[in-house]
């Protein structure tokens, strides 16, 4: 349900696809459908330019990402 929708990642947490290599599996999803929505997030990231420098400082990077505030809402959203 979550593919057709258009759910394409989940974040912060993994829960709609816990069960997605299962349902491949059984034939219940076609890998063509999963294929569909890892080409759209790939698209995505290359249009943001994140494949130009993969190589960030991971200083920067945990300030940016991992600051107070972003927890502050992440903690909201476990509610």
């Amino acid at each position: 349900m979550a593919l057709d929708a258009g759910v394409d990642m989940e974040l912060p947490f993994p829960d709609a696809y816990t069960s997605l290599i299962a349902q491949v599996k059984a034939g219940r999803i076609a890998e063509a459908r999963v294929d569909q929505s890892v080409a759209r997030v790939l698209r995505m990231k290359f249009l943001a330019g994140l494949f130009d420098d993969p190589y960030t400082d991971p200083v920067v990077a945990e300030k940016i990402t991992n600051n107070a505030k972003h927890q502050t809402i992440g903690a909201q959203g476990r509610s």
